[in-house]
């Protein structure tokens, strides 16, 4: 048995090898399809009303320079109202390689600590997407504008969930290797290339913040399963508005 298990774990190694491969020796067509997600986020999603928020010059300069970028974070304006959801679009230009890559190299370079990830999908409108779930973490710092420190004296940890999706002109993958393997099969048996996007839709857990007095959060106190609960509710009304088809 653990012969076989081996065999098979090499055999995978091999074909994924050679499928990478296969992306430099494939010639580009020439002609580009767009990502099927739309292009601008909406100013109202699913009644949630947008705040813009400001995309810093060290992302900008980390991706080339026909990167596009959108995001905005959504408020519940009632009273006592769930915690605000982020949703973050990054659109690739034509170099793929260096306009686009995993949401992780980002997250770990801003100093979050990864407690648990996993891969989950959601059914909207007909579709199963599916999403990478990331679990975070980081103490805040003295140089962050908001108070680092709770009642106790104790440094406030922050946590989020977070889940991002990759879309591309037909298919939607949550991890990198399917998307290689759609840009492959897309060049090979259409003949096209394809612009990529990605989606992250993110949301503070906030249990832990109810005593940060001077950063005080006018929100619901939710767990990670009720934060769980708020996203996925959210990405299945939401995706298909940010679907162009």
């Amino acid at each position: 048995m653990d012969k076989l298990i081996t065999k098979r774990t090499w055999t995978l190694c091999i074909m994924v090898v050679i499928g990478l491969s296969l992306v430099w020796l494939v010639p580009n067509s020439g002609e580009f399809r767009e990502s099927k997600l739309v292009g601008d986020l909406p100013d109202i999603l699913i009644g949630r009303k947008a705040v813009a928020l400001r995309i810093s010059a060290e992302e900008r300069e980390q991706l080339a320079e026909d990167t596009t970028f959108s995001r905005n974070r959504y408020y519940v304006e009632t009273v006592d109202p769930n915690p605000p959801i982020d949703v973050s679009v990054v659109f690739s230009g034509k170099d793929i390689n260096n306009s686009i890559h995993r949401p992780e190299v980002c997250l770990k370079a801003q100093g979050w600590n990864f407690e648990s990830e996993k891969y989950v999908t959601i059914e909207t409108a007909g579709k199963t997407v599916p999403f990478k779930e990331i679990v975070c973490a980081r103490p805040r710092q003295e140089s962050d504008k908001v108070s680092h420190k709770n009642t106790k004296g104790e440094v406030i940890v922050d946590r989020r969930v977070q889940y991002y999706t990759f879309v591309g002109a037909e298919t939607i993958v949550a991890g990198h290797y399917e998307r290689t393997w759609e840009d492959i099969k897309m060049r090979l048996l259409k003949g096209t290339d394809q612009q990529w996007a990605y989606i992250t839709i993110s949301m503070d857990i906030t249990e832990n913040l109810q005593d940060d007095t001077q950063d005080k959060r006018y929100f619901n106190i939710l767990n990670l399963e009720q934060s769980r609960a708020v996203i996925k509710e959210f990405k299945i009304k939401a995706m298909p508005e940010l679907l162009t088809n």
